[in-house]
């Protein structure tokens, strides 16, 4: 070993040194926290936590016993197979997915409410009263059934609005007010 390697190790670390202070000083969380590692989503359970954070992911780790009862020792844990949660999508995901199930839609209850006007003609005669207009032939009872459910959800909307108004009225006393003066909190 001669001078100059014994020079060019000794700046080697202090560089290094002087690289890993910047790290802890300016450096990301993950570089700052090492014992801590990356943060990534969990492929079981679909969640994001550090690598190897003391929190366990509620897969990763499967049970190998489970409970089970003798009369000569009571209750005791036996030993099973791994129970692993085989579902490739993970639950909540698959919840999401499935929420809006047949027949919730506009198009299916759009459906449904003209295969009944074709089954009962009396429901597109109460329905042509209640619009104010002539019940149509048997070929248009779909846009028929079709334009009755818009003019029903209209008169939904337009029943909430008033209500609405008529509330907001109350709460600024202009109704059920002694004086009739508008008062504001």
């Amino acid at each position: 070993m001669d001078l100059s390697s014994i020079q060019r190790d000794i700046a080697e670390v202090g560089a290094a040194a002087s690289e890993g202070l910047e790290r802890l000083q300016y450096g990301s969380y993950a570089e700052r926290h090492p014992a801590l590692g990356k943060y990534r989503t969990c492929p079981f359970c679909r969640q994001r936590r550090f690598e190897f954070s003391p929190d366990r992911c509620c897969n990763a780790s499967h049970a190998t016993s489970k409970r089970a009862w003798s009369d000569e020792l009571g209750f005791y844990q036996e030993p099973c197979e791994p129970r692993v949660v085989e579902a490739m999508l993970p639950k909540a995901f698959m919840k999401k997915l499935l929420h809006k199930r047949h027949g919730q839609s506009r198009q299916w209850k759009i459906r449904a409410l003209v295969a009944r006007m074709q089954a009962n003609k009396f429901l597109v005669i109460d329905a042509a009263i209640q619009m104010h207009v002539k019940p149509p032939d048997i070929a248009s009872i779909p846009a028929f059934g079709e334009k009755y459910w818009l003019w029903l959800q209209k008169r939904v909307v337009r029943q909430q609005r008033k209500a609405q108004q008529l509330a907001r009225r109350v709460n600024f006393g202009l109704i059920n007010g002694q004086d009739g003066i508008r008062r504001t909190k």
